[in-house]
């Protein structure tokens, strides 16, 4: 995007893009925060001839078709397809390292590549000093059976400085704060290596989210979630829950707790950051769009996909993988001069994997059951079986410390007012709920992200 806004070109706010951020947390293709910039979507071309542009698709996973294979020689096929796709990804003139974390994905990875590799493999995690997101003492386990040459950096960092630093790359508003953890890990790799491998994919090639799980089972008690909705509302309202990570999921929870009329509108419940009652009581009424929504829903709903667990898969591949997780692992490696590969979404094993039978990778209430099974044949199970903690910061506590003063003087100046986009009295409101003890940092954050990408790219 900056390259094209550097040729000079006249451009004004695509005013739905907006609402999308507070809704998704980022800009989908094929529309841009701009009205006069499109996106290229995933796995198209676009062709230029006689002063016209045509857009078209050349590739797109099946998820209609299901393989009939027994678990046991699906188990042998995707290890061997997950191994040619790390080797493939091996070949560097330049060194070469791996992000590891100690989760399933990036063991997998990292496993594998020291099989694959002459050399020792260096690895690469961070862990921050709040120990709640600190994942550094598994990714060190691992590392240590796996006999890599382990690199680790435990930071405390000041989360105002990184947020500036940030907003020179973030040339679309993007609002997954996940990406300071990603841009700081890749800044701590590229002292040594040029090229890093992840575990980027593993999640929607084979399942991995609670949500998969949790949509299709709140769709089933639509009845009953219509009586319990007003009791959900009424304890999500409350301020007298007290601010655990527990009690924070909860919450989260308990505000998706109603009746939904499809399975798409109860996905898109799911994977939003502010739910409409949220949206509409902070966006100004020229901001308040769903059309987003209706491309989500309609997207979701279109045919081809042959059951639930599949319609959720491809929604994340149409929409939160290369929307937002992609986005930002390319935006914090590059801007590190970092380029990371990601194995996982190797097109063979991603048309290979998506294929497979849904009890293969949900089976009971376990997510990503072939991975994980690979996974305890590479490395010991003790030191991958924990719960999910996913590569977050300690955001809510910035937001009343680091952030505080940026988020208060960003949202509440003349010159945010002046842009219409919020409520301004909602926005206070809503700051000062968070001050009081309330996490608000769902609603606080997308806000942030979007004043600072106006202050940095709009108003230049």
């Amino acid at each position: 995007m900056k390259a094209i806004l550097a040729t000079g070109l006249q451009v004004s706010l695509r005013e739905d893009a907006i609402g999308e951020v507070l809704h998704f947390g980022y800009v989908n293709a094929p529309y841009s925060a701009y009205n006069e910039i499109q996106q290229l979507p995933p796995a198209s071309l676009a062709i230029w001839r006689d002063g016209k542009v045509s857009v078209s698709r050349y590739w797109s996973p099946d998820f209609s078709t299901e393989n009939t294979i027994s678990y046991e020689d699906a188990v042998v096929e995707t290890k061997r397809l997950i191994t040619r796709s790390v080797e493939r990804r091996l070949i560097s003139e330049r060194p070469l390292g791996s992000f590891l974390s100690g989760g399933y994905d990036s063991t997998v990875v990292t496993a594998l590549m020291v099989e694959l590799m002459s050399e020792r493999v260096k690895t690469y995690s961070i862990g921050f000093s709040d120990a709640r997101f600190d994942e550094s003492k598994f990714a060190r386990g691992v590392a240590q059976h796996l006999g890599t040459d382990h690199f680790e950096e435990i930071l405390n960092p000041d989360p105002a400085l990184i947020l500036q630093q940030l907003s020179n790359s973030l040339d679309q508003p993007f609002a997954d704060s996940s990406i300071i953890p990603t841009f700081m890990l890749a800044q701590f790799a590229s002292k040594d290596v040029v090229v890093a491998l992840g575990g980027d994919g593993g999640d929607e090639v084979f399942a991995g989210y609670d949500r998969y799980l949790a949509a299709p089972v709140m769709q089933r008690l639509n009845p009953l979630l219509a009586i319990a909705s007003p009791i959900a509302s009424s304890i999500a309202a409350s301020r007298s829950i007290k601010n655990s990570k527990q009690s924070r999921k909860l919450l989260r929870v308990l505000s998706q707790v109603q009746s939904h009329a499809s399975l798409a509108d109860r996905y898109r419940s799911v994977v939003s950051l502010a739910q409409y009652a949220d949206r509409k009581s902070l966006l100004s009424e020229a901001s308040l769009s769903e059309v987003e929504y209706q491309r989500f829903s309609s997207d979701f709903a279109r045919s081809g996909a042959r059951d639930d667990l599949s319609r959720m898969v491809r929604s994340d591949f149409e929409w939160y993988l290369p929307g937002d997780l992609l986005v930002k692992a390319d935006r914090a490696t590059m801007a590190n001069s970092l380029e990371l590969r990601s194995p996982l979404l190797d097109r063979e094993l991603v048309e290979w994997a998506v294929r497979l039978p849904s009890q293969y990778k949900i089976k009971g209430k376990q997510t990503k059951f072939i991975l994980k099974d690979i996974a305890r044949s590479l490395v010991p199970a003790e030191l991958i079986d924990r719960p999910k903690m996913g590569f977050a910061i300690p955001r809510a506590d910035w937001l009343r410390t680091g952030l505080r003063t940026m988020s208060f003087d960003l949202l509440t100046d003349s010159t945010a007012k002046a842009r219409g986009w919020f409520k301004p009295g909602a926005v206070e409101k809503v700051l000062q709920e968070h001050q009081s003890g309330i996490d608000r940092d769902t609603l606080i954050w997308p806000m942030l992200m979007l004043e600072l990408w106006a202050r940095t790219w709009l108003d230049r």
